[in-house]
């Protein structure tokens, strides 16, 4: 009896790491296939092995070129949260984590999820302090969106004073005193925008252009 049960034990223990070696064949053979078509930028094929191989890989250590590549296949086709996913586990262990945040943030501004645009960009800038590309994505964004407020407010003056000119109201008026209130609503959600621009950095011209026109906006 005693014999018999050290067979049984010795089986499935023989069972269990002959599963594991399989398990672990399978997986690298799935990234090797991720590769290749990776190479042949047929990025769907890519992702479909390089996700096999992730949840087959098993207590191995993580392989994070394998992992960036995933999230990049998944960019490629649009997979935008599959994207940030993997992308995320990149830059959490620092691989690549530089160019892991832009793509993260280029994912969630294809998903219109602005704020999490900002705020991944915010993050990877923390942490490179230096990153030039980092830097350019943020500064565009600021721009953009300061000058779109501001544009929707000089917009608003520029219809009032259009109206004082056809005799429809005086300055004086509170049709008129109106507008300007109106005007500098847009003109103040534009402010914080154009100042994180200047933050970034204070040399650009067309920040603190735009910083000057939103000052005598204000002070309307």
């Amino acid at each position: 009896m005693k014999k018999l049960i050290a067979v049984l034990i010795l089986t499935v223990g023989f069972l269990g790491t002959s599963f594991a070696q399989d398990q672990k064949q399978g997986a690298i053979a799935s990234k090797n296939a991720g590769n290749e078509a990776l190479r042949s930028k047929d990025y769907a094929k890519a992702l479909t092995n390089f996700e096999k191989a992730i949840a087959n890989w098993g207590d191995q250590d993580p392989d994070y070129v394998m992992i960036y590549n995933t999230g990049y296949s998944a960019y490629k086709i649009k997979k935008w949260n599959q994207a940030i996913k993997y992308f995320t586990i990149a830059a959490d262990a620092s691989y690549k984590a530089e160019y892991a945040y832009l793509y993260i943030a280029n994912s969630y501004r294809h998903l219109n999820n602005m704020q999490k645009f900002e705020e991944t960009l915010e993050t990877g800038l923390t942490k490179y302090p230096n990153s030039k590309k980092i830097k350019s994505f943020l500064g565009v964004y600021y721009l953009k969106e300061g000058n779109t407020h501001y544009k929707k407010g000089a917009a608003t003056l520029q219809s009032a004073a259009n109206d004082v000119k056809a005799g429809k109201y005086k300055t004086t008026d509170d049709k008129y005193k109106a507008q300007v209130a109106k005007a500098k609503v847009d003109f103040k959600a534009a402010l914080p925008f154009v100042n994180k621009a200047l933050k970034l950095d204070p040399a650009d011209p067309q920040a603190k252009q735009l910083k000057n026109l939103i000052d005598e906006g204000m002070k309307m």
